[in-house]
């Protein structure tokens, strides 16, 4: 009989190593799921650095269910793990107690290397360096902060840098969030628990977002005219990656991956380019206000420009810009890159 040990050194990301045997506390990540954890262990490394390691599933129902040609890791799943890194230093190391709020403000992201990191039967080993940049307090209290991250991937032999995310954020007490929702919102606060049953639209075509999925879908219509795309916002609220637990608003992640979606469905139609071999490659998001659950909700994309190459060698990227609009409200700004790759046959093309 052959067996295989499950016995694995401990990583050699950050020169002592960050263990890689078990996930972190799911309550320090504000996760109700232990598969939806992905961040593993974390030490401090300096006055303001932190590092947190991080295990990719090899297979996921939500990051992993795309129709892409070329193999790449998730940009979303790398952004889900930086935001359980920060929310982990936040209540590990610096003193904010379970069951604050934490109140998105930005964040800005970039990830050239992310074809570096191995797709395949193994998961791969992350090492997450988390610095802490301009806290502000109050009466002792911490209010607000930016996070920076950088992230580096193992290797065979040494690691090699991801990218990087910045992120700001502000951390408010249950009475003072219970104030600041109030204050925009004049009817009881829905919560995606209790709407978990409600009938939810149907989704465009899988296919169109590149996806197998309907339950990963988070549009329901899409529409354009000679100025822009529109699509409206779709919340599957048996989603457990969308919605791992209850929320009273529509979570910044999903707002992401529907401004993705809409970016793909308006490249596709305006510039022709296929959504099996275009990846998002950076994101900027600007928060502006809450999205409630229970309005309709509409993101506006102009119509994006052509495709331009940096170098004759790089891929042609594409630049989306996303408004998210409910009512008559700006609730959020998305911008993303977005690069077309060249499927399996013409890479080998290339090698031959």
């Amino acid at each position: 009989m052959i067996t295989e040990s499950l016995e694995r050194p401990r990583s050699t990301l950050g020169g002592a190593g960050l263990s890689d045997r078990t996930t972190a506390d799911r309550r320090l990540v504000h996760r109700s799921a232990l598969s939806e954890v992905f961040v593993t262990d974390s030490r401090q490394v300096g006055d303001a650095a932190y590092e947190v390691g991080a295990q990719l599933p090899p297979q996921h129902g939500y990051f992993g269910d795309h129709t892409g040609r070329v193999p790449r890791v998730d940009p979303l799943l790398l952004l889900e793990c930086c935001r359980q890194a920060e929310t982990l230093v936040a209540h590990a190391y610096l003193g904010v107690p379970l069951g604050q709020h934490f109140v998105l403000r930005s964040w800005d992201m970039a990830f050239p290397g992310i074809g570096e990191i191995p797709v395949g039967y193994a998961p791969p080993t992350l090492r997450l360096l988390v610095e802490i940049e301009q806290p502000r307090t109050v009466h002792g209290v911490l209010r607000s902060l930016t996070y920076r991250v950088t992230l580096f991937v193992e290797q065979p032999v040494g690691e090699s840098e991801v990218g990087h995310l910045s992120t700001e954020v502000m951390f408010a007490s249950p009475m003072a969030y219970r104030a600041l929702r109030d204050t925009r919102r004049r009817t009881t606060l829905v919560t995606s628990a209790g709407l978990r049953d409600a009938p939810v639209p149907p989704p465009v075509e899988p296919a169109l977002v590149a996806r197998t999925n309907e339950r990963n879908v988070v549009l329901t219509s899409v529409e354009a005219d000679e100025r822009e795309v529109r699509g409206v916002l779709r919340l599957p609220f048996a989603n457990p990656s969308l919605f791992d637990h209850a929320q009273d608003h529509v979570p910044a992640m999903v707002l992401t991956e529907a401004a993705r979606q809409l970016a793909l469905v308006a490249l596709a139609d305006t510039h022709g380019l296929s959504t099996q071999h275009t990846h998002v490659s950076a994101i900027t998001g600007r928060f502006l206000q809450y999205v409630e659950l229970d309005e309709p909700t509409v993101l506006h994309l102009e119509l994006p420009p052509p495709p331009v190459r940096a170098a004759p060698d790089h891929p042609p990227r594409s630049t989306a810009a996303v408004r998210v609009v409910q009512g008559d409200r700006p609730a959020a700004t998305i911008e993303l890159a977005l690069d077309t790759l060249p499927g399996p046959l013409a890479v080998r093309r290339a090698i031959a």
